[in-house]
């Protein structure tokens, strides 16, 4: 009998709440971004059926994360749709990521725990006693192979997230927990040990090239589109995109590996892998697509009111300045007439092209639509925040990754060496054209807690949230055309 197994693996990470078909961006071998439709959940779960269908037992369907936010309608709901429309899925494993935690401890346990078998989690528990708040791993069988996965969540919560997403939780970056769960897993005798990851791809190499005894990470946070495994000692990684946009299909040849602790009992011998762009020419499921259009009509017609007309497609496809997030910081600096505005630099949303402008894409853009503040704060600060930010970004302990993008703005224009050192980054610092002053005061605005957390200024509430902003905004000015040109400039 052959010593030789087989297992397919398909991934999700980061579907954001996108439950409908949607655009989504893609740049070519120029660089030039071009846009087409993608994503749904039933062109995801047409897929997911056509390979269990082909590639039978023993198969594992996971989820990496962010999976509960991201959309008006997985907002208003606190993720009640999302978890409905998963159902008939069947999901094997779920792994919270950051944004999953937006509507409370309590809340997400009840979300996790209904949208697939195994709700995992290592490096987050409750703070008043240490308890796990999710399971750390599962031993999951499957037809002659035992595996052990174990689940990471974002590790950075209390420092990048709004306060509320934390309560009463604790999170730690994972090293630790990993090495003792792999010593428990490893002596349970499973013959792989599988990490589902929502640290983000840089944290993950970090993760497997500190900790023995991962066979494969499932990466997640970060959205890279990797088009190949990436081998780190014996550790193979992957992600797979966002919103749903892509699915990664990963069968793994696996023969009988080394004897001892830290070693699981199989090695991966081969991985086939295709990350599957689920583009409109893939089939839907009509009985899944025909529950996602009730689950959602009352949401898309409320939602179809007309805003504005916009020249330019917005997106977030960019590290450095994005049109979607350059129409935010515009609007709230029109509206505020304030020296800077600034905008959290999310990953998450899909593009939006060029027409007409509806309420539905003002939550796409902005689906938590904070209140708008502004606030005072000198040069100095105001430097100083930029750096920490660039230092969330780029720093060289790929654990100390904390960012999306580089905050976004309006009213200012740097440039940068993104490889420098803490504090070192910025090398010349344009405010209304003219070069910063430590000692002046500037005026700022932002929506959310998000912006400039962790420095202490007073933020002056205008009583308007960021959609009422962006309304009146299209309604000043007609058809709006955003200006692509970056900002910041990486020298």
């Amino acid at each position: 009998m052959s010593s030789e197994k087989k297992l397919t693996i398909l991934q999700q990470n980061d579907l954001h709440g996108y439950l409908l078909s949607h655009p989504e961006g893609f740049y070519d071998g120029a660089g030039r971004l071009s846009f087409a439709e993608a994503g749904g959940l039933a062109r995801i779960a047409a897929l997911v059926s056509e390979l269990r269908n082909m590639h039978g037992e023993p198969l594992l369907f996971i989820d990496g994360g962010d999976l509960f936010h991201g959309t008006g309608y997985a907002v208003e709901q606190k993720g009640q749709m999302i978890q409905e429309a998963y159902q008939s899925l069947n999901l094997d494993v779920f792994v919270p990521g950051n944004w999953d935690f937006a509507y409370g401890s309590e809340r997400l346990q009840t979300l996790a725990q209904k949208v697939a078998q195994h709700a995992l989690s290592a490096n987050v528990t409750f703070a008043s006693d240490g308890r796990p708040y999710l399971p750390p791993y599962a031993i999951i069988e499957r037809t002659g192979l035992t595996l052990g996965l174990i689940g990471l969540s974002y590790g950075h919560e209390t420092v990048t997230m709004p306060g509320k997403f934390s309560d009463g939780l604790r999170f730690t970056l994972g090293e630790q927990e990993l090495k003792k769960y792999i010593w428990e897993l490893t002596g349970a005798g499973v013959d792989l040990i599988i990490v589902v990851s929502h640290m983000g791809f840089p944290a993950d190499v970090a993760l497997a090239q500190k900790v023995d005894g991962i066979d494969l990470i499932l990466s997640a946070h970060s959205h890279d589109r990797i088009l190949e495994p990436v081998r780190v000692h014996d550790t193979l990684i992957v992600q797979s995109g966002a919103h749903g946009s892509f699915l990664t299909e990963l069968v793994l040849t696996l023969l009988p590996g080394e004897k001892g602790r830290m070693r699981s009992k199989k090695i991966i011998a081969h991985a086939e892998h295709r990350l599957i762009p689920l583009l409109s020419h893939l089939p839907e499921d009509p009985s899944v697509a025909a529950h996602v259009a009730r689950l959602t009509q009352e949401y898309r017609e409320r939602k179809a009111e007309p805003i504005g007309e916009v020249r330019t497609p917005l997106h977030r496809l960019s590290l450095l300045s994005a049109p979607m997030d350059r129409l935010l910081t515009d609007a709230y600096k029109w509206r505020t007439r304030v020296d800077v505005a600034f905008s959290h630099a999310w990953r998450y949303g899909v593009p939006v092209l060029p027409g007409t402008i509806r309420a539905q894409h003002l939550d796409e853009i902005i689906p938590t639509n904070p209140f708008v503040f502004t606030a005072e704060i000198d040069g100095y600060t105001l430097r100083d925040a930029l750096e920490h930010n660039l230092e969330q970004v780029f720093s060289r302990d790929p654990l100390q990754q904390k960012g999306g993008y580089v905050i976004r703005t309006s009213g200012l224009v740097m440039t940068i060496k993104p490889y420098n050192p803490l504090g070192q980054r910025i090398q010349e610092l344009l405010i209304g054209g003219k070069a910063w002053q430590g000692s002046k005061m500037y005026r700022i605005a932002g929506a959310g807690e998000q912006i400039l957390k962790g420095y202490a200024f007073e933020r002056s509430m205008t009583g308007e949230k960021a959609h009422d902003v962006l309304r009146a905004y299209f309604a000043a000015h007609g058809p709006i055309e955003v200006d692509e040109r970056t900002n910041v400039i990486a020298v």
